[in-house]
């Protein structure tokens, strides 16, 4: 994955929280994100916007004619970290692939 590209950041304070819901944020992350955002780009030759964001994953955006057929992300769950807070998402530049 090009970490340069986007970030997911948890606004949880991890410190103060259990481990089981880190472990299945780490999951979650590791399992469904980080393979949803690299279809995505393999399809769209971009990562999403910060302004898509997440849900580009669940809903076809206006500029990608390559998108799914189906979505890459089942539900809007999947985009919530193990407290049930959604991940904020932010793309750094809309890279292109040439």
């Amino acid at each position: 994955m090009n970490t340069t590209a986007l970030f997911l950041i948890l606004v949880s304070s991890a410190n103060a929280l259990p481990k089981s819901s880190m472990s299945e944020t780490k999951f979650v992350m590791k399992s469904q994100l980080a393979p949803a955002l690299e279809k995505f780009h393999t399809d769209c030759r971009r990562y999403p916007s910060t302004e898509e964001g997440l849900r580009a994953l669940i809903k076809k955006p206006k500029e990608c004619p390559n998108w799914g057929p189906s979505p890459y992300l089942k539900n809007e769950n999947q985009t919530k970290d193990g407290w049930g807070h959604r991940f904020n998402y932010s793309s750094r530049s809309n890279c292109r692939l040439a």
